[in-house]
């Protein structure tokens, strides 16, 4: 089935939808135990005012202003990528850029350690992974270590004292700890929710974009230009 830009616009922004995360692992099979966990009190299965509440502590990194400010590390994570495929004059598009960019950008914005982004990828990877059936069927215990390893992970970085109004996420969470409005099991949570849609989404726009210049190379800029439709075929 096939649905156009209308209808999944009007999914998207019908407040009645919802993601059936827990759903989703239940009829697999994952009725307990640490994957069933982690997603019961993530943002992901969450409905109504309490998903608000929290959704309102982790959208401040993702506004235009925090963009802005981020420009500068974007800038300095690309020239650093490009810097050995300018050199080589060729890659792997998804290991040797989108990949890497994806997970130095979202430790940016978390305001956990860069080189740490390796690390914060792979657990995006696994934790993810609860949604597909044939990873719950054969790497149960790949997705369960990767939880608890995150899982630590956060909870020392919570746990850690954090300079004052930096505008990552941690430094967010970190007040609202203080304040009472958040667990450090919520922000571990959150974190872990910022972590699954800014890594998977961020690798997989770019990767794709290049799949369809590659795909269709009178689109690409250059000596004829841009092509007057200002897109690419199949973009959206």
């Amino acid at each position: 089935m096939r649905l156009d830009r209308e209808a999944v616009n009007w999914v998207l922004r019908c407040r009645d939808a919802r993601m059936p995360a827990i759903e989703i692992l239940e009829l697999q099979g994952v009725t307990s135990g640490p994957m069933h966990e982690q997603f019961s009190d993530n943002l992901l299965n969450l409905h109504g005012e309490e998903h608000r509440r929290l959704r309102s502590l982790v959208e401040a990194p993702f506004t235009p202003r925090a963009a802005e400010r981020l420009r500068p590390a974007m800038r300095r994570h690309l020239e650093a990528l490009w810097e050995p495929i300018g050199r080589a004059g060729s890659c792997e598009f998804v290991s040797a850029l989108a990949k890497p960019y994806a997970a130095r950008m979202i430790a940016e914005i978390v305001g956990a350690p860069v080189g740490d982004a390796e690390r914060l990828g792979e657990w995006a990877y696994w934790l993810q992974s609860v949604f597909d059936p044939s990873a719950v069927a054969g790497a149960t215990g790949s997705i369960e270590q990767a939880n608890r390893e995150f899982g630590s992970y956060v909870h020392a970085l919570l746990g850690a004292p954090r300079p004052r109004d930096e505008g990552a996420l941690l430094d967010t969470l970190h007040a609202a700890m203080a304040a009472g409005e958040v667990t450090e099991m919520q922000g571990v949570s959150l974190v872990g929710a910022v972590l699954i849609g800014g890594v998977d989404t961020t690798q997989a726009q770019p990767a794709h974009g290049i799949r369809l210049l590659a795909e269709h190379p009178s689109k690409r800029c250059g000596a004829r230009g841009v092509s007057r439709s200002g897109g690419l075929p199949g973009a959206t």
